[in-house]
């Protein structure tokens, strides 16, 4: 099974396109219209102890778009996904959810960067038995790991035995996670056994006794240094794990249907730096105001600085995660087994109140403080999704129920926003009128405009090789000729067939207006940029019948290097509103036959 990963390397990519059938200036196609938009939200209604709340109508609920109250114009609830129409509105089955709606997309996302390797392997024997048991076959499962980079073990499937087999491949790989662990416990460790003198020694002949206070200071200074080199660390890696995820959520932006991350880690800390800071503070902050050990001072100024810093504070990131979450209409669904691993086992390392050589620096809230921002960060992801949150533990299997019974039963709320289209995100509010109930939701969404849509359309194809194809278009390869070193043009034609584009009638020709999006990716996760052809179409009316049983066909050629490349393509017919996404595989240099170009 071929291991996809996504990064951002930028490939050699050029574009040019030969003219179309017939070229014009197109300032004529565009048309003066007015665009209706509905913004459609799915809500989970459930009982205080988690079970689906069913057989509200339209009037137990109330919309608020940026705090200002919209009226429900669409409404229709899912019950056992089976849609209930609303039929005193007067909604026909039309209005009822599509296939794809009602089916769960659901990513295991392991993060191996902010885990250890035996709370993820609790989690796997879960995941398997959950798997094999009670695996819907209308949903669809795709396996995702991280370490270094986020990296697609296994493609979107149903098939049982094939996620199993990768799962067995997915436990043997060992992730950084515990690297930044280990430091943690080493550090901790040496808070515990610094020793500090009672006295700085009262006589001025025992030496012995000033070198002792003078090495309790160093052991205090130099700790402190650790605990601030390991906060950035920790910081550092809590950015990057953010940025993956949002790009990695970014890319799912153009899958149709409901999509759903199972997001297994032990904890981003909100807060990286404040545990470690408090349990300094409980090692040497006492000793330095007893023993006035003024060189220590500093430090101990420092580390109070250091838990009050917003420097180390997360938290916007994962605002801006949520957001882009819910723009792309992911739910997250998080679970850690790591606050419970971490409390025991600092209880039993650490435990101890006090000591001959001074204080604990692990006490309860030290411990507090850790699983507080730990778990913050996924009650944070789950909240703001409409996702839920199990922490302190291994249960799979109850999490991926909670997960089956969202989307078993929900209910879909569609509103008409007083703005355009503005590609700015806004806040939604679903209020439900029945007590004792709890609603969970997406917490905004971002109208994007028709060509940003295509572009995430395109992307999902080109990362997960789903095609959306109404147009008909193919992708054919014609011509590869080598340029220098690994370097190839080649030439690919786009073709959609007449009969599927919308054709306005003018006074002497039929015209549409067709924009593409190209992008391509390389073998090792590498992504080109996207290159845009604006396409107008101009048929003499005399041919027009003649036109609707041919092909368009459009040049697109591409400077590309030698190896495996899949090219994607989305294409927008601008009149009828319709979307289209073709992929094509490609070994560049070996595929097709590569002519050597004499000019070289």
């Amino acid at each position: 099974m071929e291991t996809r990963a996504f990064s951002t390397i930028v490939l050699c990519l050029g574009l040019w396109i030969a003219v179309p059938l017939a070229a014009q200036d197109d300032s004529s196609l565009f048309l003066d219209t007015v665009d209706v938009y509905v913004v459609n939200v799915e809500v989970i209604v459930t009982d205080k102890a988690g079970n689906p709340v069913i057989g509200l109508e339209r009037e137990d609920f109330e919309i608020y778009e940026d705090g200002k109250k919209v009226e429900v114009s669409n409404f229709f609830a899912v019950e056992g996904r089976q849609a209930v129409i609303d039929a005193d509105a007067g909604q026909s089955i039309e209005t009822a959810p599509t296939p794809e709606t009602r089916r769960l997309n659901l990513v295991v996302f392991i993060d191996n960067r902010n885990m250890n390797p035996r709370n993820r392997n609790q989690v796997f024997d879960n995941l398997r038995a959950y798997l094999k048991e009670r695996l819907d076959a209308r949903d669809r499962v795709m396996l995702v790991s991280m370490s270094d980079r986020v990296e697609v073990t296994q493609n979107f499937t149903n098939d049982v035995d094939l996620l199993l087999s990768t799962i067995d491949r997915m436990e043997k790989v060992q992730g950084a996670g515990i690297q930044l662990d280990t430091r943690h416990r080493m550090l901790l460790r040496r808070m515990q056994r610094a020793t500090l003198p009672p006295a700085t020694g009262s006589n001025p002949l025992d030496i012995g006794s000033v070198r002792s206070f003078e090495a309790a200071q160093d052991d205090a200074s130099n700790i402190a240094r650790d605990v601030t080199n390991l906060a950035e660390s920790r910081g550092q890696q809590v950015a990057a794990t953010v940025r993956a995820l949002e790009e990695f959520t970014n890319s799912l932006a153009g899958m149709r249907g409901r999509k759903a991350v199972l997001y297994v880690s032990d904890g981003i800390p909100q807060r990286p730096a404040d545990s470690l800071a408090q349990a300094w503070l409980n090692k040497f902050a006492d000793w330095i105001i007893g023993q006035n050990a003024g060189r220590a001072e500093d430090d101990m100024r420092e580390m109070t600085i250091l838990m009050g810093s917003s420097r180390y504070d997360t938290s916007s990131r994962f605002d801006q995660l949520v957001a882009a979450a819910s723009a792309n209409r992911v739910a997250f669904y998080p679970l850690s087994n790591g606050g419970r691993q971490a409390s025991s086992g600092i209880s039993a390392e650490f435990g101890s109140s006090g000591t001959a050589t001074g204080s604990s620096p692990m006490g309860p809230d030290v411990v507090a403080l850790e699983n507080q921002s730990l778990e913050g960060s996924l009650l944070q992801l789950a909240e703001g999704t409409g996702g839920i949150a199990f922490t302190r533990t291994a249960n799979i299997g109850g999490l991926l129920d909670n997960m089956v019974h969202d989307f078993d039963s929900f209910y879909s709320l569609g509103y008409t926003p007083s703005h355009p289209a503005d590609d700015e995100f806004h806040e939604i509010e679903v209020r439900v009128q029945r007590k004792g109930v709890e609603v969970r939701h997406l917490e905004g969404y971002r109208e994007k405009d028709p060509l940003t849509n295509l572009q995430d359309l395109t992307l999902s194809a080109l990362h997960y090789g789903i095609e959306d194809n109404p147009l008909e278009a193919r992708l054919v390869p014609t011509e590869q000729t080598h340029v220098k070193g690994d370097n190839y043009h080649v030439t690919l034609m786009v073709q959609i067939p007449f009969k599927n584009l919308l054709l306005l009638p003018q006074e002497e020709f039929h015209t549409s207006q067709v924009s593409l999006f190209v992008i391509v990716r390389d073998d090792k996760g590498g992504v080109s940029p996207f290159r845009r052809v604006d396409l107008p179409v101009r048929i003499p009316n005399a041919k027009i019948l003649e036109a609707l049983s041919q092909t368009a066909a459009y040049p697109l050629r591409l400077e590309m290097e030698k190896g495996p490349k899949r090219i994607s393509v989305g294409i927008r017919d601008h009149l009828s509103d319709v979307d289209s996404t073709v992929n094509l595989e490609l070994d560049i240099g070996a595929d097709a036959i590569a002519t050597q170009n004499p000019g070289r």
